[in-house]
């Protein structure tokens, strides 16, 4: 089932009868709005976010799934909800600078190109490429997590991968999942 309204559903689907795919229309955090992109900013970019939560509530019929976008919605991930942050297993797809941009950026860098190529906040959305994430949290990264001193989001305490297809992601998810011991959130 596939809700499409503005208020999030964070209750766990063995209090609901049926598990339930939501969007998340961003927390309020000093006057702002955190998280409201609530669409992507391209269609084939949304409709892989919700290809992907569709997959991951078939995956984990016990768990509700969050979809999220970044405020400006380059990106944006499926999310099994689990606890206060539903971050722990998740699915993205994101809009990125396409090759070419990389290879003149770090030509920029390195001295080798007189000029920077555009910010990416001011291309196109048709120039971007579609890319996808997967990101779990291991065991030993919750750990390592849990002993900082901090609690920002820091992608090397997580396994973060970006794939160029969205059945290539979901296959090293899948492979994550058993490989890595990583469990669904709740269970040890």
């Amino acid at each position: 089932m596939t809700t499409d309204s503005n208020t999030t559903d964070t209750s766990n689907a063995e209090q609901n009868s049926t598990p339930t795919i939501s969007r998340h229309a961003g927390t309020g955090v000093g006057g702002f709005i955190v998280g409201g992109g609530y669409h992507g900013k391209r269609t084939d970019q949304d409709d892989a976010v919700q290809e992907l939560a569709e997959r991951l509530s078939e995956a984990f019929p016990e768990y509700n799934v969050q979809i999220r976008f970044n405020t400006n919605r380059l990106s944006g991930g499926a999310w099994l909800v689990d606890t206060e942050q539903n971050a722990q297993v998740g699915l993205g797809a994101a809009l990125c600078p396409p090759e070419w941009h990389q290879a003149q950026q770090e030509a920029y860098i390195w001295g080798d190109a007189e000029e920077e190529p555009p910010s990416v906040r001011y291309m196109d959305a048709d120039e971007l490429d579609l890319r996808y994430t997967v990101k779990l949290e291991t065991p030993a990264v919750a750990e390592h997590r849990c002993n900082r001193m901090t609690d920002r989001d820091d992608r090397d305490s997580y396994l973060y991968k970006k794939f160029h297809t969205l059945d290539a992601a979901w296959g090293y998810f899948e492979f994550a999942i058993e490989r890595e011991h990583v469990n669904p959130p709740g269970e040890v």
